[in-house]
């Protein structure tokens, strides 16, 4: 999300909404974003962060295509868990 502009100008309570949505959705949760997520971030709305995601997953998927790949490598070893396989999921 660090990496667009256009997510940083969210409030940070925004972006942690966010990263908490795609992470259902990455895990394959039934319910993304349910009403106790709701109360938990004072009212947040699915509706409200559900394009950010979908925004958050586009530059993921940009970012993946680029010559870039040093962020790649690095969360491709065992220390980090490996967790750049998730973007399959995306």
């Amino acid at each position: 999300m660090l990496l667009d502009m256009s997510l940083l100008k969210k409030a940070p309570s925004i972006l942690g909404a966010v990263a908490v949505y795609a992470t259902n959705m990455i895990t394959n949760k039934n319910r993304p974003w349910n009403s106790g997520l709701e109360k938990c971030t004072h009212g947040v709305r699915e509706e409200e962060i559900k394009p950010l995601a979908k925004q958050l997953f586009y530059f993921i998927k940009k970012l993946e295509a680029s010559s870039l790949k040093t962020i790649f490598r690095k969360y491709e070893l065992p220390v980090y868990l490996g967790v750049v396989k998730v973007i399959a999921k995306i």
